[in-house]
């Protein structure tokens, strides 16, 4: 009688100890598909601070160019005799002002300004578009992008900035960065360790005026 309550009493032990490993595997599994959502919105917002880093390079190089424009004395002069007056700089900073009373933020405001006003103005004046193509092809212009992205990218522990291609697409006319972070599961007893890269995409905003700065 004893014997037979002992087996039943190892028995129990033996099928507790079976449910207990389960439960630990599946609790396992469980945080490791967790963690997979966690790791890919991190790396979707990593990328995606990363191009907009990028695209802010655009936009100080914009206004850049516009100043350039704005203080080359013959050209300035032609431009004002044909609109009122007012300066390159200025029209944009009246469209501003305008998109902000609806509600833009500023740095949105001044993105929409520019595609509202530069497309026109790129195509009727060349020395506008040259000052623009001298800024935008030049070997420091594409090394501040390439820094601004790679910067965010490297202040992520798990991204892999080897893995980094940035493209302005001559569709779109955004800046698009890809990229990856590391996964790396959660391990235990029975659960072996597994890597693997998760990509990501990310995507700046729309500098339209680019169309007529780069066709010929």
């Amino acid at each position: 009688m004893n014997t037979c309550m002992s087996d039943e009493k190892g028995n129990a032990s033996l099928f507790l100890l079976w449910v207990l490993g389960i439960v630990v595997i599946l609790f396992a599994i469980i945080i490791n598909i967790t963690k997979v959502f966690l790791v890919g919105s991190e790396a979707s917002y990593t990328v995606q601070q990363a191009a907009l880093a990028g695209s802010s390079v655009y936009i100080k190089e914009s206004k850049a160019a516009i100043e350039e424009f704005d203080n080359h004395l013959a050209a300035s002069i032609d431009f004002k005799l044909n609109h009122g007056g007012k300066s390159l700089g200025e029209l944009v900073r009246e469209q501003q002002d305008a998109h902000e009373g609806t509600g833009l933020s500023s740095d949105q405001a001044y993105i929409k300004a520019l595609n509202d006003v530069l497309p026109s103005e790129i195509d009727a004046h060349d020395q506008l578009k040259n000052t623009f193509r001298s800024r935008l092809n030049s070997s420091s212009f594409s090394t501040a992008i390439s820094n601004a992205v790679q910067s965010v990218i490297r202040d992520s522990e798990e991204a892999n900035s080897e893995d980094t291609t940035i493209v302005l697409s001559n569709s779109e006319w955004r800046l698009e960065v890809e990229s990856s972070v590391t996964f790396e599961s959660i391990t235990g007893v029975n659960i072996p360790l597994f890597k693997d890269k998760i990509p990501a995409r990310g995507e700046g905003p729309k500098f339209i005026y680019l169309e007529n700065v780069y066709d010929e």
